[in-house]
């Protein structure tokens, strides 16, 4: 059954797009998926259809509107959502400023704090020598199931009651800066602050700060890395602010020929204590095994390949460790157990863009438990193997 609150933003963004009707240069079209999956919890399939909008507004602004009409099926139930996909005003009143306003891809430097859609308005533009950006996001109005906000026990229960449509209630002030020109030793540098506001009231809510700076380093022509750190400062309702850390360093190789191919090495891990970092949004730190970052630290070696223009291939192991405060929280799980070591994942994809309006990306993997360790004995492994077909119209 579909509930008619969850229909509010479609209608509500319906109303305040009417007026790009009346644009000269429009385009329309839907882009439909398929994408079945089996994995040791059974069998699921989604079916999605995404209709859009595109309009130039006068000179200098443009409009683009999307839905999501999804379907998500077992051999048990099946899910209808309606929801509001990406769908924003953009302006640029003068050459390299610009303005957003509505729903909106975010995804902050350090890959700590939050990804997804976000509600609200983002100016872009300069600041002397800086890149600049400045954003206002209000979380409220996002399906829960999309934003995965759990910060709380509060929002926790959220996600868990079946009446409810949207996303906790939070505000996000975010402030970015790069450098246009940086030296010669460093091919980006860029910082970001970010402020994270609950506005549920009551007894459990949770405000953080984040503060975080991400460098890129070349080491020749074939070598190259790329550096972030993160730092959090949490406050939890009738508790002292908390410090927490996070960081990231990665290694990337383009072997020297023709063929388009990359090696790399990631390494990752944010702090667990004392309720851990507090990422935003859901941030999955694996394809088949995935838990969150906080108390956790990985390690990835991976390879990826695009023999043709319609043909690319990925494989990747990564291990998984967590400290001994925190970390991810998982049925299987031994209590009595402080192994640090969780286990491993392999996985591999393969994508085929035969035609440029279809594409289809095929990918499996398992995750081997350290069974008898940090899992209870016997744990069996986790596998996945999935396949999505897209085709745009």
């Amino acid at each position: 059954m579909i509930r008619r609150r969850t229909l509010l933003p479609l209608a509500a963004a319906a109303v305040l797009l009417i007026p790009a009707a009346s644009a000269g240069a429009s385009d329309f079209g839907t882009a439909l998926s398929l994408a079945p999956k089996v994995s040791q919890e059974g069998f699921s399939l989604t079916v999605m259809a995404n209709p859009w909008y595109s309009a130039l507004l006068g000179e200098n602004g443009e409009l683009y509107f999307s839905g999501i009409v999804k379907l998500e099926t077992t051999f048990q139930s099946a899910t209808l959502l309606l929801d509001l996909g990406r769908s924003q005003v953009k302006l640029r009143p003068s050459p390299g400023i610009s303005w957003e306003f509505g729903r909106m891809p975010f995804a902050d430097e350090s890959g700590f704090v939050a990804s997804g859609l976000l509600d609200g308005a983002r100016w872009t533009g300069s600041l002397g020598s800086l890149g600049a950006s400045a954003g206002l996001f209000y979380t409220g109005l996002l399906n829960k199931k999309s934003a995965e906000i759990a910060l709380t026990a509060a929002d926790g229960a959220d996600l868990l009651d079946a009446d409810r449509f949207f996303a906790p209630p939070r505000l996000l002030a975010v402030l970015s800066g790069g450098l246009r020109n940086p030296p010669a030793f460093l091919s980006r540098l860029s910082a970001q602050a970010v402020g994270q506001f609950d506005l549920r009231g009551g007894s459990d809510t949770l405000h953080s700060q984040y503060l975080t700076l991400t460098a890129g380093i070349p080491a020749g022509d074939a070598f190259g890395f790329e550096a972030s750190a993160a730092a959090a400062l949490a406050e939890p309702s009738g508790s002292d602010p908390v410090f927490h850390a996070a960081g990231a360093l990665q290694a990337a190789w383009d072997p020297p020929g023709a063929l388009k191919d990359q090696a790399y090495l990631g390494l990752r891990a944010a702090t667990g204590a004392d309720g851990g970092f507090p990422n935003i949004t859901s941030l999955e730190q694996g394809r088949v095994f995935t838990p969150g970052p906080s108390g956790l630290a990985s390690a990835r070696l991976g390879y990826k390949v695009r023999p043709s223009a319609v043909l690319g291939a990925e494989v990747q192991a990564v291990g998984f460790l967590r400290f001994a405060e925190g970390g991810p929280a998982d049925a299987e799980l031994d209590p009595g157990s402080d192994s640090a070591w969780l286990g491993a994942e392999l996985y591999a994809s393969l994508t085929w863009t035969p035609l440029s309006d279809l594409s289809v990306l095929a990918g499996t993997g398992i995750f081997l438990p350290a069974s008898g360790g940090a899992f209870l004995p016997d744990t069996p492994a986790r596998w996945l193997l999935s396949v999505a077909a897209v085709l745009s119209l």
